[in-house]
């Protein structure tokens, strides 16, 4: 069953372990199954203005049609993800990403620069890998945790969105943290 674009929100909470924090929401919830990710630093990642060194990890997986993003920090670097698991600890929330839709170049630029028309700072920028710019805008005073914005096209909409939630809506509860390769190439 199709997912209507643009009626997705991701919901992503901090965790210094991936794989406990995916058995937890599979096993309360109901959430998964979970597809994890390994990012590396990369030349053009900035970090409050700065060079971005963090590394990390990400697993997102369904529940219902909400997709809950779990991020580990891989390293000490400073980083948006350590600023939230430092303070607020473990399963804390980080960020969100309202209505998920596929966004060209021209879209990305509209609503980044809407969230910074609405006094938001861009703690964090990259490029993600068979996608494209990703930014996170720190909201913490007005809505408690950051927003995620991501430019990427229809194809990679449905690789991600579509396959995953069907994944969900057929899963048995069995292996809850999977690959991405086993995401794409299913």
């Amino acid at each position: 069953m199709p997912v209507p674009i643009g009626s997705v929100t991701e919901i992503c909470f901090v965790t210094e372990n991936i794989e406990a924090a995916v058995d937890r929401w599979a096993k309360t919830t109901g959430a998964g199954p979970f597809i994890v990710m390994a990012f590396e630093p990369s030349p053009g990642n900035r970090y409050r203005g700065e060079p971005a060194e963090d590394a990390f990890r990400s697993a997102i997986g369904f529940l219902g049609t909400t997709l809950i993003e779990l991020l580990q920090p891989a390293n000490a670097a400073p980083s948006i993800i350590r600023e939230v698991l430092d303070v607020k600890g473990e399963g804390a929330l980080h960020h969100i990403y309202p209505s998920i839709k596929p966004l060209d170049a021209a879209a990305y630029d509209a609503q980044c620069e809407a969230y910074r028309a609405s006094g938001f700072v861009e703690a964090l920028s990259l490029h993600l890998p068979g996608m494209g710019r990703n930014a996170f805008f720190d909201a913490r005073d007005t809505i408690g945790c950051f927003l995620e914005v991501l430019e990427f096209d229809r194809i990679a909409y449905d690789a991600i969105t579509e396959r995953l939630h069907a994944l969900h809506l057929n899963w048995n509860g069995e292996e809850p943290l999977r690959s991405i390769e086993a995401l794409l190439a299913g």
